[in-house]
C-alpha cells in the first residue's frame, strides 16, 4: 500500500506544508510549499498540517493512487477525517469536505513527531525548509 507522509510548520504568520508519497520504502514524490491565507494562519502549524494532507491526497489522486495509508503526526488529522472530533473552524470544515470529495480509500496512522520514523522526519525537514528555518539538530535521533 502507498503511504502518504505529511507534516506542517508555522512561523511569523506563514505556514508551510510537506508531503511524501512512498511505496514500500521507495520515495515516489515529495513536495512542499508555504501558505499565507490569514484565516488559515490563525490555526498556526495546523494550517500546514491540513495543507500537507490536502496537497498530498490531491497528488495521489492525480497519479491514480486510490488506496492510501495516511501517516501524520498531528492527531487532529485522523480524528477530523474519521469523525471522532467535530470540525468547528471553517478551514477544518472545508478540509474535511475536500478530502471526502476525493473519494479515496484511506487508512490512518498517527505517529508521534520526532519519534524516529524516517518518512515523518523527511517531511518535517521539508516543511521547515519551506520556511527557511530548519533548526540545527531538529528531527534527528
Amino acid at each position: 500500500m502507498i503511504a502518504l507522509y505529511t507534516d506542517g510548520s508555522y512561523r511569523d504568520g506563514i505556514y508551510s506544508w510537506a508531503f511524501e508519497i512512498n511505496d514500500n520504502g521507495k520515495i515516489i514524490e515529495q513536495q512542499s510549499g508555504r501558505g499565507t491565507d490569514p484565516e488559515a494562519a490563525q490555526m498556526r502549524n495546523i494550517a500546514g498540517e491540513l495543507s500537507a494532507v490536502a496537497h498530498g491526497l490531491q497528488r495521489c489522486k492525480e497519479l491514480g493512487i486510490t488506496e492510501i495509508e495516511l501517516r501524520y503526526d498531528y492527531e487532529g488529522i485522523g480524528c477530523w477525517l474519521q469523525g471522532t472530533w467535530r470540525a468547528k473552524h471553517v478551514k477544518v470544515k472545508q478540509f474535511v469536505a475536500f478530502v471526502q470529495g476525493l473519494n479515496l480509500q484511506l487508512t490512518f496512522k498517527w505517529s508521534r513527531g520526532h519519534s524516529g520514523e524516517q518518512g515523518n522526519i523527511r517531511v518535517d525537514k521539508l516543511a521547515y525548509k519551506a520556511l527557511d528555518q530548519y533548526p540545527e539538530g531538529a528531527g534527528k535521533e
